[in-house]
């Protein structure tokens, strides 16, 4: 808990950073269609495997995908600017500031113990303005199972460990869905994002930045890229030497959350997993790298979503087997921005640029820490079921499911 003194010295900053307490933000709620509030049962983010055959789901999820891609880059709740408030352009994202002692950098918290749950109302801001999307294309179709779906609508992810190929619906040039009109062939929003305004602002990408290569000059997003196009082979060639399943084992064998949460120092986090996933997914080469290679760039690819989604699953999962064990204080190494390297953080340490619903008052890692509070489940995490609905109960599942789906034994 920080201090009264502590508090004292760090408020004019966070001022600066967050504005006063009468300002209001965006409230990030995440999604509460579809909770029953008697139960406690929540719709479930699912494996995108089994996602993509529920064809009423599914085809919401995917037009919504192209309308958010498809809103102009100036408005703050376009693709362009949700993603971008990961990394690149740097620049405030709902009036929330760069602190004045903070490195070059975007919002997102790496090599930090506050990356997991920065990442947590991260995608439920974007699965929160998706289901936006979700809920007013429903309304074209006829049949009511379209507006049940909507309801139920939660994003998917990839589990990454236990199937270390890119799913193959991520590469196709179109999908099938159902429309309001009737099955359609559509471009694959999956696939990549396409920049509106091309040549990049040079300002906000610039050239030669280190670290970035020539990324600046592709008009697209692109996975291990070659002579200008994607890879995809070559990405799961990476993805499949990464070692990923023993790796994710490792770290559910962690009781420890600081060390789970960042990999600064260390290979067992959950965090140095999924720094493999982007790797592998972007490629390794330092003059010509994918956009999932570099932080910077990384969330303008829509599998960034599908990546972080199992993410916070893993984390989740790991939360439920450990479920006493919590951040402690701990010293930012890296910087973000609106956090500043050397600066000690805490659980009640602010996750710019996000607010909770009333507008006011900052996300942070103690008011992350449950994704009941967010509207969504996982599989593995149905609480309100009679055999799950005791922390020992749930704990105990999800070490089973843990030893059933990741231990590296034969």
């Amino acid at each position: 808990m920080v201090s009264i003194k502590a508090a004292l010295v760090l408020l004019p900053v966070w001022t600066i950073i967050f504005g006063t307490a009468t300002a209001q933000h965006f409230p990030i709620s995440g999604i509460h269609t579809g909770v029953n509030n008697r139960t406690g049962a929540r719709p479930m983010r699912r494996n995108i495997n089994e996602f993509q055959k529920d064809v009423p789901t599914w085809s919401l999820y995917i037009q919504a995908l192209i309308a958010l891609q498809q809103t102009p880059e100036d408005d703050q709740f376009s693709w362009f600017q949700i993603s971008g408030i990961h990394g690149r352009p740097w620049y405030d994202w709902d009036n929330v500031h760069r602190n004045p002692n903070s490195s070059e950098t975007g919002y997102c918290t790496h090599y930090s113990t506050l990356f997991p749950m920065w990442h947590r109302p991260y995608v439920a801001l974007f699965e929160q303005v998706l289901a936006g999307h979700v809920q007013s294309i429903a309304k074209a179709y006829k049949s009511g199972q379209y507006q049940e779906a909507a309801d139920i609508f939660r994003v998917p992810y990839w589990d990454w460990a236990t199937d270390p190929r890119m799913p193959d619906v991520v590469n196709q040039e179109t999908v099938l869905i159902a429309t309001p009109a009737g099955q359609a062939n559509v471009s694959n929003p999956l696939l990549l994002y396409q920049f509106q305004q091309f040549p990049l602002n040079a300002t906000w990408f610039p050239a030669d930045y280190p670290g970035d290569g020539i990324i600046n000059t592709y008009p697209t997003t692109l996975r291990t890229p070659y002579n200008g196009t994607s890879t995809p082979e070559s990405a799961d060639d990476n993805l499949g030497g990464s070692n990923l399943k023993q790796n994710t084992y490792s770290v559910f064998n962690v009781t420890n959350y600081n060390e789970m949460a960042t990999s600064f120092d260390q290979t067992t986090a959950f965090e140095y997993v999924h720094n493999q996933v982007h790797h592998a997914i972007g490629g390794f080469s330092p003059v010509n790298p994918g956009h999932m290679s570099t932080f910077s760039y990384s969330a303008f690819d829509p599998i960034f979503y599908l990546h972080h989604a199992n993410t916070d699953r893993l984390i989740a999962m790991w939360q439920a087997m450990n479920p006493t064990s919590f951040m402690t204080p701990d010293v930012e190494t890296e910087g973000s921005y609106t956090v500043a390297i050397g600066e000690n953080i805490t659980e009640n340490t602010p996750l710019g640029p996000f607010f909770m619903p009333d507008g006011k008052t900052p996300w942070t890692t103690k008011s992350a820490r449950y994704i009941k509070d967010f509207g969504y489940s996982y599989p593995e995490l149905q609480d309100w079921l009679p055999n799950l609905n005791s922390t020992e109960k749930l704990a105990a599942n999800v070490s089973a499911q843990v030893l059933k789906m990741y231990s590296p034994g034969p």
